[in-house]
């Protein structure tokens, strides 16, 4: 919708034509008129300045002089520049935003599908919430995911490009939840038992330590030579940088170190097994 601006000094009889409307002086304001059922409405000019009403379009757009306020009946209304300002869907109350001048409820943004189903706010202090409510995102960086149903269920899907599901948080239990990468052997090649895992179990440097800026202490491994060990438990390289040359931290996921624990472990009571076979041909020997 192109702005209006009407001639400063009009004589009787002038039109003016804008957005399909002609609007004719009457001697005292701008009188619209239109074949396509728009009705009659004044604008007043002084100088610079509109004064009065202007309705366009079966009440579909209202301008009003009185506070200033601007209403586009089914999609945007602007209120004076002394209260909130809102942009609101008016036929299903779809999106209000508000600038709290006066609201005590500090809200800033909400998305709706009606009038009390807020399906998201956000807030003046940076906190906001999705879901009805069910997700939280705090003023102070805290994100609260709260299941809307009974366990067990998904809290937190994961999917790769190809929208195939790789892993997952699941609220499995009243009290509890999983962490899962997906496992599923339809989905996996070359399968071999793993073999050695007590000698590289060896290379292994369990430590103790704590991190710079916090004295908790913590066990452990460092990343990179756990990364000599069990490659795929660890990302990143030793002493990366980025372009910047700002350090590139490595990460580890301890939970790749299961397999090769439980295959080490198993290695051991083989021979634990074996050793006590033995033991006890010697005890039946020496009876």
């Amino acid at each position: 919708m192109a702005a209006l601006n009407f001639p400063i000094s009009p004589t009787l009889n002038d039109t003016y034509v804008a957005n399909n409307v002609i609007y004719t002086w009457n001697g005292e304001y701008w009188e619209a008129n239109t074949t396509n059922s728009y009705e009659s409405h004044y604008v007043n000019v002084s100088g610079d300045n509109m004064t009065g009403d202007l309705t366009l379009g079966t009440d579909k757009i209202t301008l009003d002089a009185t506070d200033g306020s601007a209403e586009f009946v089914g999609a945007v209304s602007v209120g004076p520049s002394s209260t909130s300002t809102t942009f609101t869907n008016v036929n299903t109350n779809g999106i209000v935003a508000q600038n709290p001048i006066s609201n005590s409820s500090d809200i800033f943004f909400r998305g709706r599908t009606s009038p009390g189903d807020n399906k998201f706010s956000i807030f003046t202090d940076g906190s906001a919430t999705f879901g009805g409510g069910l997700t939280t995102l705090a003023a102070n960086g805290q994100l609260v995911l709260q299941a809307g149903f009974a366990a067990p269920g998904n809290i937190v899907n994961f999917r790769n490009q190809s929208a195939t599901q790789c892993g997952r948080i699941l609220h499995d239990t009243t009290s509890s939840v999983k962490y899962e990468t997906t496992s599923d052997y339809r989905i996996k090649e070359n399968v071999a038992p793993l073999s050695n895992s007590a000698e590289r179990v060896k290379n292994l440097n369990p430590v103790t330590f704590n991190y710079i800026g916090s004295d908790v202490p913590v066990e452990g491994f460092i990343a990179h030579e756990a990364q000599a060990v069990v490659p795929s438990a660890v990302s990143g390289e030793k002493d990366g940088v980025d372009k910047n040359g700002d350090m590139e931290l490595q990460g580890i996921d301890q939970s790749r170190m299961v397999a090769l624990l439980t295959g080490a472990l198993k290695e051991a009571l083989t021979r634990i097994e074996a050793l006590e076979a033995e033991v006890d041909t010697l005890k039946a020997a020496a009876a």
